[in-house]
């Protein structure tokens, strides 16, 4: 009987000690093995930098399930602004990993794919590199009009 109760009170040890690892774990699914995530621009706006007017600005993301993760856009004049308004930086990703959003004009465009934490500056010189809550970041010029 004394063994019994040794055995019972060394397994429950081992199972409060497991369910505690398993608590701690990051709440953002890692990536599939061997995907590499990845956020595209296929659409940017040619609208001149300091313009009041909005247009469209999309693209795709994978390598992620897009609902975990978040879109923050950037609109390139004399410096990089978030887009489309500081209070609402964060643009959604549908389920087929699809984001679309309003901005401002912009001599180029970046869109950083972010953990739904990512606190976006209003304004940065120079823009973050992957890392931390930033997994992946895609830029792209406009394309000129005829």
């Amino acid at each position: 009987m004394r063994i019994l109760s040794c055995l019972s009170i060394a397994a429950v040890a081992t199972l409060l000690a497991c369910s505690k690892v398993g608590a701690a774990e990051d709440p953002q699914p890692a990536p599939p093995s061997g995907t590499k995530p990845k956020i595209t621009i296929k659409t940017a706006p040619s609208i001149p930098p300091g313009e009041g007017s909005t247009d469209d600005i999309e693209g795709t993301v994978t390598g992620v399930k897009g609902s975990d993760y978040k879109v923050v856009i950037y609109a390139y004049g004399d410096k990089w602004y978030v887009q489309p308004t500081v209070a609402a930086p964060l643009t959604d990703i549908d389920e087929e990993g699809k984001w679309e959003a309003k901005t401002h004009g912009g001599l180029e465009y970046a869109a950083l794919l972010v953990k739904p934490s990512y606190k976006p500056s209003a304004t940065l010189e120079t823009l973050p590199k992957a890392g931390g809550d930033v997994i992946a970041v895609a830029k792209k010029k406009p394309k000129k009009e005829d």
